[in-house]
C-alpha cells in the first residue's frame, strides 16, 4: 500500500511540476505579466504557446460577449463594451501598452496614447457588432461549431492570432543583442524562419475560411494584418536595444488593431460595391 501510494505521489509531484514550468504558463506570462517575465517562466516560451493562450484570449472575449448577450439585448452595446473589457483588462492590455511606447518616452505621453488605443479599440469593437447579411457555402454539422455565426466572434477570434504570429515572426527580421531578455531569445529559438512561414496559415487559412463570404475583400484583412506584421520590426528598433518583448507586444498591438480596421474596409467595400 505504501508503495502504491509512494509511486501515486510520484506521479502528483510530476504533473505538478510539468504545469508550474509548462510552456503555457510561460506565454501567459510573455504577454500579461506588467514587467519582466521571471526566469521560471520565460524559460518555457514557445511559439505555439503564444498561439495556444493568444486563441484562449479571443475565445474567453466571446465567451464574454456570448454570455452578455444572453443577460442583455443582443441589440444593446453593452455586450460589446463587456468584451472590449476582457480585452484591455487581459493579452490585448500589453500590447496596447507597448504600443504605447513608441510614441514617446514621457509617461505623460504614453499614458495619452494608450488611452486614445483603448478608446479606439472600443470603438472597433463596436463597429463590428453590425450585423451583415452574407451567403456562406455548406459546412458539414460536425464541423459547423469551428465557424460561428456572429461575424463578430470570428472577428475576435483571428485578431489574436495574428498578434501572435507577429509576434513570431519579428524575431526573423531583427535579431536578438546583448541587450535581449532570456524570455525572447527563447522565443525566438523556438522556431525557424521556415516553420514561421508555415504558420501563417493559421490566421490566413482562418481568415480565408471565416471571411470567403466576402469574395476578393477578403484579402483586405488578411494582406493588411500581414503587411503590420512585416514591418513591425521596424518599430522594435525604435524602442533601442535590439529585439525584446516590449517590441514584440507592440507588434502584437499594431497587428491586431491594423486587423481590426481592415476587417472593417473590407466589409464596408463588400456591402457597398460587393454587386460590382
Amino acid at each position: 500500500m505504501s508503495s502504491i501510494w509512494h509511486k501515486g505521489g510520484s506521479w502528483v509531484r510530476r504533473a505538478v511540476t510539468w504545469v508550474f514550468a509548462s510552456p503555457l504558463l510561460g506565454g501567459y506570462a510573455y504577454l500579461v505579466a506588467p514587467s519582466r517575465v521571471p526566469a521560471s517562466r520565460g524559460s518555457a516560451v514557445t511559439w505555439w504557446s503564444l498561439l495556444t493562450v493568444s486563441l484562449a484570449g479571443g475565445l474567453l472575449c466571446v465567451g464574454v460577449w456570448s454570455l452578455a448577450n444572453l443577460l442583455f439585448n443582443t441589440t444593446s452595446a453593452i455586450p460589446a463594451l463587456l468584451a472590449s473589457a476582457a480585452m484591455l483588462l487581459g493579452p490585448t492590455r500589453q500590447p496596447l501598452t507597448s504600443l504605447a511606447r513608441l510614441t514617446s518616452r514621457q509617461a505623460e505621453s504614453r499614458s495619452l496614447t494608450l488611452a486614445v488605443l483603448a478608446v479606439g479599440l472600443v470603438v472597433l469593437i463596436q463597429e463590428i457588432r453590425v450585423p451583415v447579411p452574407c451567403t456562406e457555402g455548406w459546412l458539414w454539422a460536425g464541423l459547423a461549431w469551428v465557424r460561428p455565426f456572429e461575424q463578430h466572434y470570428r472577428v475576435l477570434i483571428l485578431a489574436p492570432l495574428w498578434g501572435a504570429w507577429a509576434m513570431i515572426v519579428t524575431p526573423k527580421f531583427c535579431r536578438p543583442g546583448d541587450h535581449t531578455d532570456p524570455a525572447t531569445r527563447t522565443l525566438a529559438n523556438s522556431c525557424g524562419p521556415v516553420l514561421s512561414a508555415a504558420l501563417l496559415t493559421v490566421p490566413l487559412g482562418l481568415t480565408v475560411f471565416y471571411f470567403q463570404w466576402m469574395g476578393w475583400w477578403t484579402f483586405i484583412p488578411a494582406g493588411t494584418a500581414l503587411a503590420a506584421a512585416l514591418l513591425a520590426p521596424a518599430g522594435c528598433r525604435r524602442l533601442g536595444g535590439g529585439l525584446g518583448r516590449s517590441g514584440l507586444l507592440a507588434a502584437n498591438g499594431l497587428t491586431q488593431i491594423a486587423f481590426l480596421l481592415a476587417y472593417l474596409v473590407g466589409r464596408y467595400g463588400w456591402t457597398g460595391f460587393g454587386a460590382w
